[in-house]
């Protein structure tokens, strides 16, 4: 097996992660531009947590999808890097959902949909920054809907919470990833990419167990939006990786 055929159940369902997302937005009015040409400022129509949760997911699978492709090139600590901003806005998207499965949100949530779709790319000059969400809110409620849908919650935290540390790791620049570029071959980093494949086969493993937090949130979404063709799907895929044993949460020594 190459290198490029490792992880294929990963592979096979970041593909379909990608089709599911646009079943789900099929299902919501079409998005209008705002403006004439190709520079006009895309929106949707009706600006809550569904539509949020949507969106975030497409820019979730988007993160998958170049992670893998930097980790199959090498490019280990830039493929972690969007693997943890991937890994945050699933905590976005599970908390978001939480109030929308429910039919009411909290008034934290409400808040960080009314600044997701408010906040411009760069600030106005003059205009004080908003305060946002702190990561704590976003966690209360995903424990909440964690435990709401019989899971074990210290133990779903508690994975995440590796996870994310390992992740960490390459995104502040530990000795340790950082050495990870270093070749005693032939003295010298190697900055066109890690060559050692052990070393990329566990960031696939990476990929492969943000794959799984990916799903969720997209299942969550589905369920909060009674979608149950992707709903269904979901299920199966969790299922088919689950029992593909691609997944890595703790760094190796």
């Amino acid at each position: 097996m190459t290198e490029l055929e490792d992880h294929p159940v990963t592979r096979a369902l970041i593909r379909e992660a990608g089709d599911l997302v646009n079943l789900l937005l099929a299902s919501l009015e079409r998005p209008v531009r705002l403006a004439d040409g190709e520079s006009g400022r895309v929106v949707f129509r009706r600006q809550g947590a569904i539509e949020l949760s949507v969106a975030k997911s497409a820019r979730m699978v988007s993160g998958l999808a170049g992670a893998l492709v930097l980790a199959d090139a090498g490019y280990l600590t830039e493929s972690a890097c969007l693997l943890r901003v991937t890994s945050d806005l699933f905590t976005e998207v599970m908390s978001t959902t939480e109030g929308a499965r429910k039919g009411s949100l909290t008034r934290a949530q409400q808040e960080f949909v009314d600044q997701f779709f408010e906040r411009p790319l760069a600030p106005a000059p003059g205009v004080a920054r908003p305060k946002f969400q702190s990561r704590a809110e976003s966690f209360k409620a995903m424990d909440r809907l964690v435990a709401g849908v019989n899971h074990d919650r210290v133990e779903f935290r508690r994975m995440k919470d590796d996870l994310d540390y390992s992740l960490d790791a390459y995104v502040h620049g530990s000795y340790a990833t950082c050495m990870e570029l270093y070749d005693p071959i032939t003295g010298q980093f190697m900055l066109g990419g890690v060559k050692n494949e052990r070393d990329r086969a566990e960031m696939r493993g990476y990929i492969a167990a943000i794959t799984h937090q990916v799903l969720i949130a997209i299942g969550m979404t589905a369920i909060a939006m009674d979608h149950a063709r992707v709903n269904g799907r979901v299920t199966e895929a969790l299922s088919l990786l689950a029992n593909a044993h691609e997944e890595t949460y703790t760094h190796e020594s």
